[in-house]
């Protein structure tokens, strides 16, 4: 088998499991719709879309703590 063989055989294989995510993904979507109603993913969008708590969470809210972290983790990927 030559390495141009294998290339082909490899890219093959990556398009089929693309294909195959694809068709699962089509497929989880017509379920929900079916549970769910036609108007399930702008239902969730909507709820998305309007926060109600409007106060700053996570390092929004602390940005000494989030410069601490950062420089931890700056320091630890080296």
């Amino acid at each position: 088998m030559t390495i141009s063989d294998i290339m082909h055989k490899q890219l093959h294989n990556l398009i089929m499991a693309n294909a195959t995510r694809r068709a699962a993904g089509i497929k989880a979507r017509n379920t929900i719709i079916a549970k769910h109603g036609s108007n399930y993913y702008a239902r969730i969008g909507r709820k998305g879309g309007s926060q109600t708590d409007t106060r700053p969470k996570g390092f929004e809210a602390d940005r000494a703590l989030a410069r601490i972290a950062g420089a931890k983790g700056g320091r630890n990927s080296h």
